[in-house]
Order: structure tokens, then sequence, then C-alpha cells
């Protein structure tokens, strides 16, 4: 099915570009070697949090993998909508890894009195609100789908209302993982010590979290955050 018909009111249309073959190729390589890697830890260990990286990585390994089939028919309804529903989904099971990894970290520095929020929640609200933004993102996908000209328009807002909500939620989850740091940096300067934490382990979990945030930032190589804002000014 090719583009719908525009008018002097209605400018639409799926892509005003040919997708790169060469770039969609490269992203398929670049997520499908580390969900081989990941699996194989998966089948050694058995860590759970290890699943929702490799479904991250399956769906945007599907993501490209449909760009491909937009490259060579760029008019195509179907690859056009997985490639952006699977390149929307893969983040959010990196962003929950990223929310669980905060949650042991309070539990493994003995600092749950002075996080704002009980450590099982963290992975809860966060995970939740990105469920929800995922939905929300979803329903903007399905109407941009209907191909009924009046609806095309209001399903791509939905998509980028879908998308900032997502933004906002990974943004709190950093103000709130900095505001614990500050809690319990307070606390051990005052105060003994409990449990494990003159150990320095919950401080090198922090610094992985925080690189898993800033070194795609500075490098421009980015799962979460920056991924997200490049999906929404892409429906812009």
């Amino acid at each position: 099915m090719a583009n719908p018909p525009k008018n002097s009111t209605f400018d639409w249309e799926m892509y005003r570009y040919v997708p790169s073959l060469p770039g969609a190729t490269l992203g398929i390589v670049v997520f499908f070697v580390p969900t081989l890697v990941l699996s194989w830890q998966w089948f050694r260990a058995r860590n759970s949090v290890l699943v929702f990286v490799i479904i991250g990585t399956l769906s945007e390994v599907g993501g490209y993998a449909a760009r491909v089939g937009s490259h060579y028919d760029n008019q195509a309804w179907a690859p056009f909508i997985i490639q952006g529903t699977l390149l929307l989904i893969g983040p959010l099971f990196f962003a929950a890894t990223i929310y669980m990894m905060l949650g042991q970290t309070i539990l493994l520095a003995g600092g749950e009195q002075v996080s704002v929020i009980r450590p099982k929640w963290y992975t809860r609200i966060f995970v939740g609100a990105d469920i929800f933004t995922l939905v929300l993102q979803g329903l903007g996908a399905s109407i941009m789908g209907t191909m009924k000209l009046q609806l095309a328009i209001a399903g791509e807002k939905v998509v980028i209302a879908g998308l900032s909500m997502q933004v906002a939620t990974f943004v709190f989850f950093l103000v709130a993982a900095i505001d614990f740091q500050i809690r319990m940096e307070g606390k051990l300067s005052v105060s003994t010590p409990v449990r494990s934490t003159g150990s320095s382990d919950w401080r090198k979990m922090l610094y992985i979290l925080y690189n898993f945030v800033a070194r795609p930032i500075v490098t421009g190589v980015i799962f979460v955050y920056v991924h997200k804002i490049h999906h929404a000014t892409t429906y812009c």
C-alpha cells in the first residue's frame, strides 16, 4: 500500500526519505552480537535481569530488520509499523534493567531508611510508567496505521506525547538516584554504617548506573535517553 493521498491541508507520509540499508544492517549487527553474548550468559547464570536486556536487543534487531524492508519499499505499511513499534519497545526493557539496578543498589547499601521510595517500588513505579507510555505510543501507532487521513496526524501527536512522557520518567529516575546518593553519603558521614554500608560496592553500582546513562550521551551511542528523543523528533 502507498502513502495516503495529499491535499492542501494534509501532507503526511511514512517516510520522506529512503531508509539507509547500511545503517539498518549496522543496527542489526550492533544489537544481534550482544544478544548472543547475553543469551549465553543467561544460560550460564540464569540471571533474570539479563532477560530484560535480551528482549530489548531482540526488539531492536527486529526493528532494524523491518527498516531493511522499508529500504526496498518505503511506502509499505507493515515494515513501517513494525520498525516504529519495535524500536520504541527496546528502550523500555533497557530502562527496566536500570530501574532494577537502583533498587538492588539501595538494598546493598542498607539505605532503605534514607531512600524516598522503597527499593521494591522503584521498579514497579518506573517500569509501570514506561509501560503506560508504551501503551500510549502503541495506541498512537495503531491510529496512524488505520490509513484514515483524519487520524494520521492525531496518531503522530499521541506517539510524541508518549515519547515525551517516557523521557520525563527517565529524568525523574535520575533525580531519584542522585537524591539517594546524596542522602546516603550524608548518613555515612555522621553515623556508623550499618550492614554493608561500609563497603564501596553500592557506590560502584551507582557509578555503573550513571555510566549506562552518561556514556551514551557523551559518545552519541544511546540506548535509552537520547534514543527516545531521537524517535520523538522523527515523528514530529
